[in-house]
């Protein structure tokens, strides 16, 4: 859901709720985003990006997919009913 520079804002200028949830590929653990220590990665060549650690796995884990609590997903939609009318 949208890139890692998305869901470090909360709502941008169209106020659309972001993500609040980062999942952990290794553990499978769910956390907060917010509050989760971070990591730059990339190269000159490529771009560089943000990347959350999981604060379980000794080694950070692998924070590859961003979702949704339910009381965001509510807001959201509530946002895209606003949005859609």
């Amino acid at each position: 859901m949208g890139t890692m520079e998305d869901i470090r804002k909360e709502p941008d200028s169209s106020g659309e709720p972001k993500p609040d949830l980062a999942v952990c590929s290794e553990c499978k653990g769910k956390f907060l985003v917010e509050g989760l220590e971070t990591e730059t990665d990339g190269s000159y060549e490529d771009g560089y990006y943000i990347v959350h650690l999981c604060p379980t796995c000794p080694d950070g884990g692998m924070i590859e997919d961003y979702t949704m609590s339910e009381d965001r997903a509510r807001e959201w939609n509530e946002w895209n009913a606003v949005r859609m009318n």
